[in-house]
């Protein structure tokens, strides 16, 4: 309930390759189903150079992997709370979970909740990935 379906999330990744975004992916210990269906998916799209994976890396590794990051997308986890702290621009998806509560602390987070995150788009994510990150790389990079 508080995860957007892998389908969503490799839809997403394939549309950040084919516009030359490389993309680093995380894969926890619960992960690994998960991401393997995402990587099967992108076979055909996805070179080293474009698309790299962390399984089970220590906390330090993915804070490092992380900071070198220009955005970060992922669900209401840790790891997104990590991202935002690190001042990741960050956007957190919220199905169930209030995130008056428990939303990331950071200097760049969008919220985007849905009661059902299986109904949250891929559409509406690749707007809010163009608007809020476009914004933020424009704010940083002038």
């Amino acid at each position: 309930r508080k995860c957007w379906p892998v389908s969503s999330f490799a839809a997403v990744i394939q549309q950040l390759i084919e516009r030359n975004i490389s993309v680093l992916l995380l894969a926890g210990p619960a992960d690994s189903e998960r991401v393997n269906t995402i990587l099967r998916r992108l076979a055909p799209l996805a070179s080293a150079a474009m698309l790299k994976v962390l399984h089970n890396a220590s906390l330090l590794e993915v804070a490092g992997g992380l900071q070198g990051c220009r955005g970060y997308l992922g669900n209401d986890s840790g790891i997104t709370h990590l991202a935002a702290m690190l001042g990741v621009p960050t956007i957190a998806l919220f199905g169930p979970t209030d995130p008056a509560i428990w939303s990331p602390v950071g200097p760049s987070v969008e919220v985007i909740q849905v009661p059902i995150l299986e109904e949250l788009s891929v559409d509406v994510i690749m707007e809010a990935i163009n608007t809020f990150f476009k914004e933020m790389w424009d704010s940083t990079s002038g």
